[in-house]
């Protein structure tokens, strides 16, 4: 099983994810927290903080008015891919336009999609649930609200 962590743009979804993560022993992945108005990469493996933004004169992607770090999104994506085999939950913050265009995350979803098949948790922002499900052939979700994540383990 799937879950999809969806919701409005800026509606506290990253925030309950790590609340509820911050319960639990046996969590991997990335979440994307603003920091000070700055977006960043959580390793919820070791809780480091990396910039998600790129600096000036750094390679990036841009996507509508952000221009994100080529350089932090591998090493996010890295991380990623390191916890393909581990066991626990394994959770992926966001997975949207840049994934749906082969960049961001893409390199590791597919990976995971192909592999892995429990306790995986994506958030995906409401309006692109079925354009990512389509995407990667995704059929075993639950689509669940941020207000939903205590009822799952």
């Amino acid at each position: 099983m799937i879950y999809l962590l969806t919701g409005p743009i800026r509606s506290g979804k990253t925030t309950a994810l790590m609340q509820w993560a911050s319960s639990l022993n046996d969590v991997s992945g990335i979440v994307t927290p603003d920091v000070n108005g700055i977006r960043h990469f959580l390793n919820l493996s070791n809780n480091e903080y990396f910039k998600m933004e790129a600096n000036a004169g750094e390679e990036g992607m841009t996507i509508g008015k952000f221009t994100f770090s080529k350089k932090n999104f591998d090493k996010a994506n890295g991380i990623i891919k390191s916890a393909v085999d581990r066991k626990g939950w394994l959770l992926v913050d966001e997975i949207g336009p840049l994934e749906l265009n082969g960049n961001g995350f893409h390199s590791s979803l597919v990976p995971i999609f192909k592999k892995r098949n429990e306790k995986m948790l994506f958030v995906v922002r409401a309006g692109l649930v079925d354009k990512v499900c389509a995407y990667f052939n995704l059929t075993a979700v639950q689509i669940i609200g941020k207000s939903q994540l205590s009822e799952i383990f």
